[in-house]
C-alpha cells in the first residue's frame, strides 16, 4: 500500500504540472488579451498586451498592439477633424462651444473676466455675387488666418461660428484688453486691403466686431455672453460697419 503511493503522487504532480503549463501558456495569455480588448472598448488610453505564452499568442499580442495603435491614431485624427472647420481650418462651432463652457467654469472659479469678440465680414453676400463663391471662400480663409493669428495665448480660441461670422474667445481678459485685440484685427484687415468693389463701406474687405465681457457666476450662463456680443455686433453693422461696438 505504501509503495503504491509513489506512482499516485507522481501522477498527481504530473497533472498539476500539466494544468500549470496550460494556464501559463494558454489560459493566461487569453485572459490578458480579453482584458485588453475590454479596456479598448472602454476607451482606455494605454492598452498594451505583453507578448508572452506560445509563439502564436506572441504574434497575436503584437498584432493586437499594432492594431490598437493604428485605431488610436485614427481616432485622434477624427477628433481633431470633428473640431475643425473644413473650409478655414480653424476651430468650428462645436470646438468653440466646448472651449467656452470649459473656460467659463474656470473663470467662474477664479473670478476672472471672459471676453468675446463676435466678428462679421461686412457685406460678404455682395462679395460672393460679384466675385463668385470660390473667391468668397478664399476671402473667408484669409480673414480666418488673420483672426486666428490674434489668438495668441493657449486659452484663446478663434473659431468660425457660421457663414461669414467668426468668434474670438479671450479667457481672463477684461474689456479694455479685448478692445485692443479688436482694434488690431480691424487694422490688420484694413491694411491687407483685400478688394471688395461691391462694399458700401470702402473698396476692400472690412470687419464689424461686437465685444462683450463678463465675470462668470452661478447666476449667469455663458449663453448670455454670446447674446451680448451678438447685440453689440448688430449695433456695429447698423452704425456703418468697419467698426467696434462694446456691449
Amino acid at each position: 500500500m505504501i509503495l503504491s503511493r509513489g506512482p499516485l503522487l507522481s501522477n498527481i504532480l504530473i497533472v498539476f504540472f500539466d494544468i500549470w503549463l496550460l494556464y501559463r501558456f494558454l489560459l493566461s495569455p487569453l485572459v490578458k488579451i480579453t482584458r485588453n480588448i475590454d479596456q479598448m472598448n472602454d476607451n482606455k488610453t494605454n492598452v498594451h498586451i505583453e507578448a508572452t505564452g506560445l509563439r502564436e499568442f506572441q504574434h497575436l499580442a503584437m498584432a493586437f498592439n499594432n492594431m490598437f495603435e493604428t485605431v488610436r491614431s485614427h481616432t485622434h485624427q477624427l477628433e481633431i477633424l470633428s473640431l475643425t472647420d473644413g473650409l478655414t481650418n480653424i476651430a468650428n462651432r462645436r470646438s468653440f462651444d466646448e472651449t467656452l463652457n470649459r473656460e467659463w467654469r474656470i473663470c467662474n472659479r477664479e473670478h476672472l473676466a471672459v471676453s468675446l469678440l463676435y466678428i462679421d465680414i461686412d457685406l460678404l453676400k455682395n462679395y460672393n455675387d460679384y466675385y463668385g463663391h470660390q473667391s468668397g471662400d478664399d476671402g473667408l480663409k484669409k480673414i480666418a488666418r488673420i483672426i486666428d493669428q490674434n489668438a495668441r495665448r493657449p486659452t484663446d480660441l478663434a473659431a468660425r461660428y457660421g457663414g461669414e461670422e467668426f468668434v474670438l474667445l479671450l479667457s481672463n481678459t477684461d474689456s479694455e484688453s479685448a478692445t485692443r485685440v479688436a482694434k488690431n484685427l480691424i487694422h490688420e484687415v484694413n491694411q491687407a486691403r483685400y478688394p471688395h468693389e461691391k462694399s458700401d463701406v470702402t473698396n476692400h474687405i472690412t470687419l464689424s466686431i461686437g465685444i462683450a465681457t463678463l465675470i462668470p457666476s452661478d447666476k449667469i450662463s455663458h449663453e448670455h455672453l454670446i447674446k451680448l456680443a451678438d447685440k453689440a455686433l448688430y449695433r456695429a453693422k447698423h452704425e456703418g460697419r468697419n467698426r467696434i461696438t462694446i456691449a
